[in-house]
């Protein structure tokens, strides 16, 4: 198989209406009716989630919806299809610990048990600004909710527990709390 453009230099296009401002992104774009959406990311690394009551964040003006992994499940919402194995002979090969299987996780939409890591998306609010969808991602008693309802977890090395998967089936459905 030859490779037609694999280490060759590529002509770039969009450099000159860049360079000149006349880029256009998704900021300059406005539609009559459009509305606005804020994620709400992990401050924790690896914390358990308990409860985020965020009933006083969805009653502020302008928000039209709060949505978390409790929402997620209850919409019957199914992790996001993915395959990180290669799939041509030219992809690199991957293997876990020891040349062993990797581990492939559930890529799910937002989490209903825990933060993985700082900066996976815990909530998304949609508001019919910008400026009302910030604030009410950045409402103080969201934001200390967040913080109240973590517990931050040992580091995965120091467990002694084994691993056992997440039952997604046992979480509690009926008090909208994740």
């Amino acid at each position: 198989m030859q490779f037609e453009k694999i280490g060759k230099p590529l002509r770039r296009r969009e450099d000159t209406r860049l360079l000149k401002g006349r880029g256009l992104f998704c900021d300059d774009w406005a539609i009559e009716g459009q509305t606005h959406m804020i994620v709400v990311r992990s401050t924790h690394a690896h914390a358990l989630l308990n409860a985020i009551d965020v009933s006083d964040a969805k009653a502020m003006l302008g928000v039209l919806g709060i949505f978390t992994g409790v929402d997620c499940i209850a919409d019957c919402l199914s992790p996001i299809p993915h395959n990180p194995m290669p799939s041509t002979k030219y992809d690199q090969k991957l293997h876990g610990p020891s040349e062993s299987e990797p581990f492939i996780g559930n890529h799910i939409l937002l989490p209903a048990d825990k933060a993985r890591y700082v900066g996976e998306a815990l909530a998304v609010v949609v508001a019919e600004t910008r400026g009302q969808a910030e604030d009410a991602a950045l409402w103080h008693g969201f934001s200390k909710m967040l913080r109240k309802c973590v517990r931050n977890l040992p580091h995965p090395s120091v467990c002694t527990v084994p691993y056992r998967p997440f039952d997604i089936r046992a979480l509690p459905h009926s008090d909208g709390c994740i």
